[in-house]
């Protein structure tokens, strides 16, 4: 179908795009209208929905958010603060580290 409306290179685009973790929304919807509009021009109607709400699919999990706690900047205490601040000791700020 794609073939033959002359829309490869819309899906290749738009399939790059959907891969890239920041890929603008209206760049992705101005593709998909641009597919849309392709299609029926060959008798395809309505391949994509025209509400374009980005949201995860139905059973597919969103990644989990980063989670950062700061601790010592020597390793000598086991102080763990879950917002930046500094060791008064060691006149260091405290050191970043992503819980995993």
């Amino acid at each position: 179908m794609f073939e033959e409306a002359g829309a490869e290179e819309l899906f290749d685009t738009f399939t790059a795009l959907v891969r890239q973790e920041d890929a603008d929304p209206d760049r992705l919807a101005a593709v998909l209208d641009a597919i849309d509009e392709a299609l029926a021009a060959i008798g395809l109607h309505g391949l994509t929905r025209p509400n374009r709400s980005w949201s995860p699919l139905p059973g597919v999990r969103q990644r989990d958010p980063e989670v950062f706690c700061y601790v010592c900047p020597l390793k000598r205490c086991d102080r763990v603060e879950s917002a930046a601040a500094r060791c008064s000791l060691a006149e260091q700020p405290l050191e970043r580290v992503r819980l995993a």
